[in-house]
């Protein structure tokens, strides 16, 4: 569409008369644009501007129609801007010209908009404009303006054909049309191609089909009508249903050759009827792709690459768009093509830093394409408020209403991936203004809803959740709510929500979604036994296997298999599920579920199996990893397998596993040292040094600190080492739990001390300790002051 509308206006504009003296590149400039092969007379009239003949203003807007017509909108602007008579009516033109062809719809809106009201030429092609971003009520306004009678130069008639086919308004096409004919206006060819598209646009494809072949049986017709009439001939072979024919139609244009400016039209509409048919197109363009520096091998070349990108082939097409941006004298067009969708393979790539590196070469602020593709780079990357600001300016240069759908769509899904929902508000909003009608406008407002309760507000969803039952997202946002509800632990409120859903789960898929929401309602409720829950977890497994919900459902089961005790069921359950998820990670964690079930089942056979899958995960690259060695040795340990425990959180501790397991494999290390004391004294002194280096670590939590202080003074004591025992002891006392000391570790440092101060005698001291932890509300208060007491009966220590 961009390139006819190039062609079209830049033919309108009257050819001047050639100076006297000048040879003869004008006029064969003038008759390449009339025959549709412009692309002939491009170098012989550069040739004559670098000589000088003729008038140089003159001759470089001619060049600018010439390569507008050829397809590089760039090229054109380069020459406009270095010809004479800037500012001009006709050089304003066929500068809009140019900015539209390159996507710049807007700014060659702005340069129109004042010539408009006075000339007829301007206001045609600003209605081409405002239809292609689909204002068809301004076109029409604009079209209003020019009735048939005033615009009555081939090229204008041609123009204002097509706009009144774009507006679908084929009543006025055929009146223009039989106009057109009465006056001979055009050439017959000419004639019966726009009468064919007529019927095509009323859907008459027979009709429209025995306009078109009377028109390619012709010799006389010219190529670019020879052209537009082929594609016409195929669309109306597909109306009909013949998908062969309309391939036979464009496979053998595409063979014998076509004007450049259809070329591409013609071989995506091929390469579409091509994957409808099952056929795989890639060999003709492979073959045609080999025929360098020339237009058909350039766009078989490209379309090859875009199939490769499309089937996730990115590699193969960034090697052969590479090899493509080396081809020898390529037109800027077609250059900035090959960028676009070499950036395109670079960010489906990951390689956004390259991508964004190629964009920034390609310039044109004003280009909607460079900007979706800089969004969908800084998105690819992570920077999605970047990304969001780009789509959003995306949004101002787009050119119909699908671009700017897809823009403001684009722009609100990063806002709300960013985390702003004040952000996402506002896009939301400036996308609901931009395409009310949208088709997904009701799924992102549930998305941004569901943003908002995860932030503690509802309203929108119960909003939602009050619409009618037919919708979708109704039904999507009761069970938004009541998983709402659940997070907060209301499991009662939970099940009335998911209640009223139930005469919207009319369909197997919602019918699992409300089964499954149901059963994790009522386990937090507590309204179902835990039996009974199980039997529904099974029954859901049952009549729904493949349901999304299946892996979440067949997780609970072993919870509460394993809640009962039936730590064997869990297993099983667990195993299985392991084998069948397809995430990775996923499975890894149904396999460490499963072995710690396994090793928990009293069975030694159990326990064997949990080693050897802990083992598996461990040398593996889940997350789990470093975990799962826990475990491992943890089991060692609890076997009482000192030795291999002690190598596994060795190797743990060596590496760099995260904080929590460090903290545990360091306290699991000093416990199995301290064990291994009993029968070698001096694993005692290691064990002190694997306490003292959690009890000294300000990442570890507070209790895992404390819990580590009195280990560590356990084993000092062992060792004979009292007193430094007791000082470990008192620095706990010195912080109790008021202060931030951990409630279970402080009594049991108290304890220990008395325990100790006992043995030496010292019973005032003692009793000082016992007395101090009685201070302290709690169960154990009655016993300390009875210890207290004793102590004072016995050794006549009345001064406390």
């Amino acid at each position: 569409m961009k390139r006819f509308l190039a062609v079209a206006i830049i033919l309108t504009c009257p050819f001047p008369v050639a100076a006297q003296g000048a040879d003869d590149a004008q006029s064969k400039a003038e008759a390449a644009l009339r025959n549709g092969i412009p692309q002939t007379a491009i170098a012989p009239l550069k040739e004559a501007l670098r000589a000088g003949r003729g008038d140089r203003a003159v001759l470089s807007r001619l060049l600018a129609r010439l390569q507008l017509a050829a397809g590089s909108p760039e090229d054109a602007l380069e020459t406009l801007d270095g010809a004479g008579s800037q500012g001009s009516a006709e050089w304003k033109l066929l500068r809009s010209a140019a900015l539209a062809a390159q996507g710049g719809s807007a700014a060659a809106a702005t340069i129109l908009e004042p010539l408009a009201a006075t000339d007829a030429e301007a206001a045609l092609m600003l209605a081409r404009i405002r239809a292609e971003q689909g204002d068809r009520k301004s076109a029409l306004e604009i079209l209003a303006r020019v009735p048939p009678e005033k615009a009555k130069n081939p090229q204008q008639l041609r123009l204002l054909l097509d706009l009144h086919l774009s507006a679908e308004d084929t009543a006025q096409a055929e009146t223009l049309l039989q106009m057109i004919e009465s006056e001979s206006l055009l050439p017959k060819p000419e004639i019966e191609t726009a009468r064919g598209r007529i019927r095509l646009a009323q859907k008459r494809p027979a009709d429209a089909a025995a306009a078109f072949e009377p028109v390619l049986a012709s010799a006389e017709t010219a190529p670019h009508i020879r052209d537009n009439a082929r594609l016409g001939l195929a669309r109306a072979a597909q109306a009909s249903g013949d998908i062969g024919k309309a391939r036979t139609i464009l496979r053998e244009a595409l063979g014998t050759g076509t004007t450049p400016a259809a070329l591409r039209q013609m071989m995506e509409e091929w390469i579409a009827l091509e994957k409808i048919s099952g056929a795989d197109p890639s060999g003709d363009l492979r073959s045609w792709s080999a025929e360098k520096e020339t237009d058909r091998g350039f766009e078989a070349a490209l379309q090859l690459a875009q199939l490769d990108l499309a089937a996730k082939g990115t590699e193969a097409a960034a090697a052969s768009l590479q090899e493509l941006l080396e081809w020898k004298d390529l037109e800027p067009g077609q250059k900035r093509r090959a960028g676009l969708l070499a950036a395109e393979a670079k960010i489906a790539a990951g390689k956004t830093v390259e991508a964004a590196g190629m964009l920034e070469t390609l310039g044109d602020s004003d280009d909607y394409g460079v900007a979706m593709l800089r969004g969908r780079a800084q998105a690819a990357s992570g920077a999605y408020r970047q990304a969001h600001d780009i789509y959003a300016s995306a949004v101002k240069k787009a050119r119909t209403s699908g671009e700017k759908s897809a823009a403001a769509s684009d722009s609100f899904i990063t806002a709300l991936a960013t985390g702003d929902l004040v952000l996402a508000r506002t896009a939301w909003e400036a996308l609901r203004d931009t395409s009310p009608d949208h088709p997904r406008l009701l799924e992102w407002t549930f998305l941004l809803a569901t943003a908002d309760a995860r932030e503690g507000r509802i309203d929108d969803l119960a909003v939602l959740a009050r619409r009618a039952p037919s919708s979708d997202y109704a039904f999507q946002a009761k069970l938004a709510l009541a998983e709402w509800r659940l997070a907060r632990g209301e499991g009662e409120a939970a099940e009335r929500i998911l209640k009223t859903a139930g005469p919207e789960a009319d369909a197997p898929p919602r019918a699992a979604s409300l089964a499954a929401a149901g059963i994790f309602a009522a386990d937090n409720s507590g309204s179902k036994a835990r039996g009974d829950l199980v039997a529904d977890c099974q029954a859901f497994l049952a009549q729904h296997a493949d349901a999304p919900e299946a892996a979440d459902i067949s997780f609970k089961l072993a919870e509460l298999q394993a809640r009962g005790g039936d730590h064997a069921a869990a297993e099983t359950v667990l195993a299985s599920l392991a084998e069948k998820l397809p995430d990775s990670e996923s499975a890894a964690l149904a396999r460490f579920l499963a072995a710690q079930a396994a090793s928990r089942s009293m069975s030694e056979t159990g326990a064997d199996r949990a080693l050897v899958w802990f083992n598996e995960l461990a040398q593996g690259q889940s997350t789990l990893r470093h975990r799962a060695r826990f475990e491992q040795a943890s089991l060692l340990l609890r076997r009482k397998n000192y030795p291999d425990a002690l190598a596994l959180y060795d190797s743990m501790l060596a590496g760099e596993p995260p904080a929590e397991v460090r903290h545990a494999a360091r306290m699991e290390r000093g416990d199995i040292l301290f064990a291994m004391g009993a029968s070698q004294p001096e694993k005692l002194d290691e064990a002190a040094e694997a306490y003292a280096l959690v009890s000294s670590d300000q990442t570890a939590p507070p209790d895992w600190r404390d819990q580590a202080a009195c280990k560590r003074a356990a084993a000092l004591a062992r060792r004979g080492q009292t007193e430094k025992a007791l000082a470990l002891y008192r620095e706990i006392l010195d912080r109790p739990p008021t202060r931030g000391a951990d409630q279970f570790w402080f009594l049991k440092a108290g304890l220990e001390a008395a325990r100790l101060l006992e043995e030496q005698k010292d019973w005032a001291a003692a009793v000082a300790v016992y007395d101090r932890l009685a201070s302290g509300s709690g169960a154990q208060r009655e016993d300390l002051e009875q210890r207290a007491r004793r102590l004072r009966l016995e050794h006549f220590i009345w001064e406390n």
